[in-house]
């Protein structure tokens, strides 16, 4: 009988460490899972996030890790030599299979090349350790990997007994033989389907046949061989069935579904697997979820498996779409990057504590901010265009949507492409957004890069509000707020080591570089686009003459390549070194 624990005692996984893991150093990686939400990995390609993923699939998926001897490739740095993989996950909810009484604290898997057996388990209780897995531990608790490749059609196919439909027959096949009426009650109705069959002439004949060939080739052989139809597999009564799906009520084969269609198939089938047999300590663990979704199919597949979790089943995966990303719960979003190629892989995991320790330490006051708040906080001021940040080596913000739209262009034209660099622009809609966002990403590991306006043309309460804005953005790079701004604003631009500001505003600071040049492109774009500044900003900075065209624009080009320098330099330089202001 299958155990069905209540929900607030399910098994679940609360943490995963992993050392000298392929990407995964010495250093190692630990990761806290979440309550009722799904567990995110984000970062930059060939981060380590699938990685992560096979190592929880390697102690609590389908296979035997007990059996398993590691690549060189697998041990981190490709070299096995004085290494040793070690891979532990921190359970709750499970019941010891091996007659202690009591609960399992951890399994943990090891790996060093040399030692007389490949793999070894250690499963850990309060009060005993045992070195084997179970088959009854394993059903507890299963990891079910759905990788990037989504083979559907090969996965609800009889093709190998690994396959999700042939397991999942298997255990039909297993409870179904346990009634023996049941049984006989099968065989009478499969007769009846092999008696129809065989009212076809041409395959009664052919049947026959067989069954004499048969016969007189295998009578040499030491015991009897006869041969015939049969609907079913008594080995696996289940076998027989096929699975089809359907669309407007009419079976179809997975061939003729999209790639989209069939991702979600594939999630589907896996959670009704592991939901058909109750043990619910399922941990779902998807590659990219998003892989041929459309947006709005991306973020409905979010939703559901949000929903997923809050029903008692873990999700974990890894993403590249902004729609999977909730920053409501700093808790479920792990930052997985590398320095450099070769470098191994690193976390960064925050606890609504943890993230509202580091906003405090940049001089955000202890009384405006809270543990139970500071997600939703920073949800309800995100946009898509903010979270995609999060995918990057690095983050600019900036103001708004001119400088999103025409800042990456001028960039170009000096050699600087952004998102060759991995550098993400992030329009935050104001400069008062602007030390709030360099806070959040700063917290999470990423370098980032401020580019605002000095609003000095501006008078009265919205001075007076900027003037506290970027006082704010001094104690977000960890500066004074008492130092003079007008000391950074000399001239039209203020390039320097952590921020760039233009005086009075984006525009203005571009008239005075470019002269009459930018106001004549501007006036054209106007009468092209409308009153769209975006769009006025983007045709600017394409069409403006470079200085071999024009050398009136040298003087405006200098800077712009003094802007580029600096977050070249900027986002190249590792993290935790010191970056000391200066002005230019």
């Amino acid at each position: 009988m299958n155990y069905h624990p209540p929900l607030q005692t399910r098994p679940r996984v609360k943490r995963l460490t992993i050392y000298n893991y392929r990407s995964i150093g010495e250093d190692g990686v630990n990761i806290q899972f979440p309550h009722n939400a799904p567990l995110v990995l984000i970062g930059e390609n060939n981060a380590g996030k699938s990685n992560i993923l096979r190592a929880l699939s390697l102690i609590l998926g389908e296979t035997w890790a007990g059996n398993y001897m590691p690549e060189d490739h697998e041990c981190f740095g490709r070299s096995p030599e004085g290494l040793t993989i070690w891979i532990r996950v921190e359970v709750a909810g499970v019941f010891c299979p091996y007659g202690c009484g009591t609960t399992v604290d951890s399994i943990t898997l090891k790996y060093a090349k040399g030692d007389s057996r490949p793999c070894e388990y250690t499963i850990r209780t309060s009060g005993c350790a045992h070195t084997w897995m179970s088959n009854e531990l394993k059903s507890q608790i299963a990891c079910m990997l759905i990788g990037t490749e989504r083979d559907l059609t090969y996965q609800l196919s009889y093709n190998s007994k690994w396959t999700y439909l042939s397991k999942l027959m298997r255990r039909f096949h297993s409870q179904l033989t346990d009634d023996e009426s049941r049984v006989q009650k099968l065989k009478q109705f499969y007769s009846g389907l092999v008696e129809t069959f065989y009212e076809v002439p041409e395959f009664s004949k052919f049947a026959e046949s067989l069954k004499e060939s048969s016969s007189r080739f295998g009578g040499n052989l030491p015991y009897g061989l006869d041969i015939d139809f049969s609907a079913y597999d008594a080995s696996n009564f289940f076998r027989s069935l096929r699975l089809f799906p359907h669309i407007d009520g009419e079976a179809r084969s997975f061939e003729e579904l999209g790639t989209g269609q069939a991702q979600i198939l594939a999630i589907a089938f896996s959670h009704a697997y592991a939901q058909a047999f109750g043990s619910s300590g399922l941990i779902l663990a998807i590659e990219e979820p998003e892989a041929h979704l459309h947006p709005l199919a991306q973020a409905w597949v979010s939703q559901k498996l949000m929903e997923l979790t809050q029903s008692g089943t873990q999700v974990i995966l890894t993403t590249h779409s902004p729609s999977f990303i909730d920053l409501s719960s700093p808790e479920t979003l792990v930052v997985v990057r590398k320095e450099a190629e070769g470098q191994a892989t690193q976390i960064t995991q925050l606890t609504p504590s943890g993230l509202v320790q580091k906003l405090v330490s940049t001089g955000v006051p202890v009384e405006r901010v809270d543990n139970l708040n500071v997600g939703p906080f920073y949800e309800s001021s995100s946009t898509n265009d903010i979270k995609e940040g999060m995918f990057a080596r690095a983050c600019v913000l900036v103001e708004g949507a001119t400088e999103r739209f025409g800042l990456p262009e001028l960039l170009k034209r000096v050699g600087t492409d952004l998102a060759r660099l991995g550098v993400a622009l992030l329009p935050v809609e104001g400069i008062s957004n602007i030390a709030k966002w360099h806070r959040f990403f700063e917290a999470h590991g990423y370098r980032v890069y401020p580019i605002f306006d000095s609003d000095s043309d501006k008078g009265g309460s919205k001075q007076r509000e900027a003037e506290r804005a970027r006082k704010d953005i001094f104690l977000a790079l960890g500066l004074s707020s008492e130092n003079d701004w007008n000391d950074y604003t000399q001239g039209p631009v203020g390039i320097h080591d952590r921020f760039t500001i233009f005086d009075a505003n984006y525009e203005s600071a571009l008239g005075q570089l470019f002269g009459p040049h930018y106001s004549g492109l501007e006036d054209e774009a106007k009468r092209r686009f409308g009153p769209s500044k975006s769009l006025a900003a983007r045709y600017v900075a394409q069409h403006l003459p470079s200085a071999e065209e024009d050398p009136s624009t040298d003087d405006g080009w200098t800077h712009i390549k003094r802007i580029a320098g600096q977050i070249e330099q900027f986002v190249s330089t590792p993290l935790g070194s010191e970056i000391v202001l200066t002005n230019q």
